[in-house]
């Protein structure tokens, strides 16, 4: 039969100190009384009143007892309860992290998990609970449902992600972000195009702060434009 309590309740122990010098008299009269193989009735109470005055200062057998039950019942409780507690709880973690994943634009054919994300109108959503193919929770509208988690951002324009392409050629194949000089200003390519110049603005656009290559600062461009001279 196990010592311990736990864990319908909390064990308690006996806090153990030092011996101090005027219990050693009684210590060493504890410790002959016991070496006797057989002691009078008298010796077995005296026994017994030494025992309970030195408890505070003795590790006994009963001591090492109780804590080695103790310790068994938490790992039988840990094993029967926070072990398969925390398994089963991975699991559903588990489940959570690989639904956790961009399923594409929202239909409402579509059966999502919870935790499934899906983009609607631009914006980014999570779902916070299992959505039915044949449901009208649109992103936007049901928070019971779906949670925002990034809106749209305004176009921004072009930026310079590819090599400067020198003086514009019409021979050449320009991509998306190319950027060429044309009459001493920089245009970048918002579509590919071959052969279009860069003045026609359905491919190509001036870059916002007007570039020059070995040139001075374009006429007609306001002074309150920053221009940058490139050396080619």
């Amino acid at each position: 039969m196990s010592r311990s309590i736990f864990p319908e309740s909390t064990d308690k122990f006996l806090e153990l100190f030092d011996l101090p010098a005027d219990k050693f008299a009684a210590a060493t009269r504890l410790t002959a009384l016991k070496t006797k193989s057989n002691p009078s009735t008298v010796e077995q109470n005296e026994i017994r009143s030494l025992t309970d005055q030195l408890k505070e200062y003795l590790v006994t057998p009963e001591t090492m007892n109780m804590l080695q039950d103790c310790i068994t019942a938490l790992e039988i409780f840990f094993r029967d309860n926070v072990k398969g507690y925390l398994e089963n709880k991975q699991k559903v973690w588990d489940s959570y992290i690989h639904n956790f994943a961009y399923q594409g634009p929202w239909s409402n054919t579509t059966t999502y998990k919870f935790q499934n994300i899906v983009t609607y109108n631009g914006d980014l959503y999570l779902a916070i609970r299992d959505v039915a193919a044949t449901t009208t929770d649109f992103p936007a509208t049901t928070p019971a449902s779906w949670v925002k988690l990034s809106s749209k951002g305004d176009k921004g324009d072009i930026g310079l992600n590819a090599f400067y392409k020198g003086d514009y050629r019409n021979n050449v194949a320009y991509a998306v972000g190319d950027a060429v000089s044309f009459n001493d200003v920089i245009y970048i390519a918002k579509l590919p195009n071959t052969g279009v110049m860069p003045t026609d603005t359905t491919k190509w656009y001036p870059y916002q702060q007007f570039m020059v290559v070995n040139g001075d600062r374009p006429t007609g461009i306001s002074a309150s434009i920053n221009v940058i001279k490139i050396r080619s």
